[in-house]
């Protein structure tokens, strides 16, 4: 097993992988050999095609962002980070475990219009802390929406987020020319004028609950606003959103009990 600070790391099965790293699951382990439970560990390895458009340097300096700005957004619906080793020869960070993400739930089109609602108030609740903190996610999308055994969701993957009061954060996919996100997600300004701001995350969020299929119409209504093409015709704030959703999460929570 791998040492790290009083834990030791045992690797389990790899859960996926992408053009800077991969994902795997581990067990972990105090210093007395404790099984301190099962967790997920994303591990920087890019691949040779983004090395050789970005320094080393950069993808780590990229890398070390993504840990902080997520690590600064404390809340119930953002994957908790709780270690982080940016000294190793692959750096790594380790997270809370989930089961699945959302988008595994839309396709296999196992929710109710109930679960639907409260997913939708857990992913707003969310992304306003993102906001609150002067961030940006950029890549809202149900594979980055995790669900956890307590029924909880939480917005994870903070790889492209920006911060919106520092002029020199840059991301390394800013570098090399390339759209970030994913385009059904990615507002028209995005991709016309790489334009992000709180309404292109709006835009995202929009797009996700229309994956959900929620059919109640004064939903539907409130959806199409979040991704009208007019950027003036979205809401301007997560909050704009949920004042006008109050009533009906409010019905959701009265039928819960």
């Amino acid at each position: 097993m791998e040492r790290f600070l009083s834990y030791q790391i045992n690797p389990i099965r790899e859960i996926g992988a992408g053009a800077f790293g991969y994902v795997e699951e581990i067990e972990l382990y105090n210093s007395r050999g404790n099984h301190c439970g099962n967790y997920c560990r994303k591990i920087l390895n890019p691949s040779q095609e983004i090395i050789k458009s970005l320094s080393l340097d950069e993808i780590k300096r990229r890398f070390t962002r993504e840990v902080i700005y997520q690590s600064h957004c404390n809340h119930n619906n953002i994957t908790y980070i709780c270690l982080f080793n940016k000294h190793a020869e692959k750096p790594y960070f380790v997270m809370e475990l989930a089961e699945y993400s959302l988008d595994k739930d839309i396709k296999n089109e196992t929710l109710d219009e109930i679960s639907k609602i409260k997913i939708f108030e857990m992913i707003l609740n969310g992304v306003k802390k993102v906001h609150g903190n002067g961030y940006l996610h950029r890549d809202i999308k149900p594979q980055n929406i995790l669900k956890f055994s307590t029924g909880i969701y939480k917005i994870s993957d903070f790889g492209l987020v920006k911060n919106t009061d520092s002029g020199s954060d840059t991301t390394a996919l800013t570098a090399i020319g390339q759209a970030m996100g994913t385009q059904r997600y990615m507002a028209p300004e995005i991709l016309y004028n790489a334009e992000y701001s709180k309404q292109t995350d709006i835009f995202a969020l929009g797009r996700v609950m229309d994956d959900l299929k929620i059919e109640n119409e004064n939903f539907q209504t409130i959806i199409r606003k979040c991704h009208s093409i007019d950027k003036n015709s979205r809401y301007n704030t997560i909050d704009e959103i949920l004042l006008d959703l109050a009533p009906m999460f409010g019905q959701v929570h009265d039928l819960g009990r």
